[in-house]
């Protein structure tokens, strides 16, 4: 398959449509608040640190791609809970693999995330697993192999914020884990997503991947740096 077939394929892939929702260190901070059970603004603010106005258009994009709804809780003034529609429950299994991988890699003999997740239908701490839905075998990425969807013609252009480089937030407040950051560094950011999905679709050299989903080189270069670093 050509560099620019392949890049078709990416840029009309799922993981190019769920980055324009996601591809975003703080959507991926809400949305972490919201999975552990927290619904309002004031608490999404006090656990991410992110300044209002970031936090007001995030929201509203969530709200916008159907992953949140506003539900008032009070009058007077008009307060409300962001809560999940089940398009945003859907999004769960994305942060059970991010556990799963920070478990996996992002912890030493001192530091480990700091709880255990338990299935309460059995009781016990568990460790998330990708499963096929018809084998039941785990899936790995040598056992997978890509081919063209329903929408595979369908390639729409990146929005404009797709272009601009995102800053790395060097220092983070007190009590925001910042084991999670060391993930959101890596897939909370589009461009590092799509070169992240290049790999996958076994693309592996500079000018494959940059040809393929259409990434400025001083752009891929910081990506990668940052890629070897994490």
């Amino acid at each position: 398959m050509s560099v620019n077939a392949t890049g078709e394929m990416i840029m009309s892939s799922q993981v190019a449509q769920a980055l324009k929702i996601l591809g975003d260190r703080w959507t991926f901070l809400i949305l972490r608040e919201v999975f552990q059970g927290r619904h309002r603004f004031e608490d999404f603010r006090r656990q991410t640190d992110a300044a209002r106005s970031t936090l007001t258009s995030r929201l509203l994009s969530l709200i916008e791609t159907g992953v949140l709804q506003k539900v008032p809780y009070q009058t007077l003034p008009t307060r409300y809970d962001y809560l999940l529609t089940d398009k945003g429950a859907d999004l769960y299994p994305i942060a059970l693999t991010a556990w799963r991988w920070e478990h996996d890699w992002a912890g030493d003999a001192e530091h480990h995330i700091p709880w255990n997740l338990i299935h309460r239908i059995c009781g016990n701490a568990m460790l998330p697993e990708l499963r096929c839905e018809l084998c039941r075998d785990i899936v790995r990425i040598r056992d997978v192999r890509y081919a063209p969807g329903p929408g595979a013609n369908h390639v729409e252009p990146l929005p404009s914020r797709f272009h601009r480089r995102s800053k790395t937030k060097s220092n983070y407040p007190d009590g925001v884990d910042t084991k999670f950051f060391q993930l959101v560094d890596i897939i909370g950011d589009r461009w590092t997503g799509l070169i992240v999905a290049a790999l996958f679709f076994g693309l592996r050299r500079y000018d494959e991947i940059g040809a393929a989903i259409g990434i400025a080189t001083n752009i891929l270069s910081h990506r990668l740096k940052l890629l070897f670093r994490t």
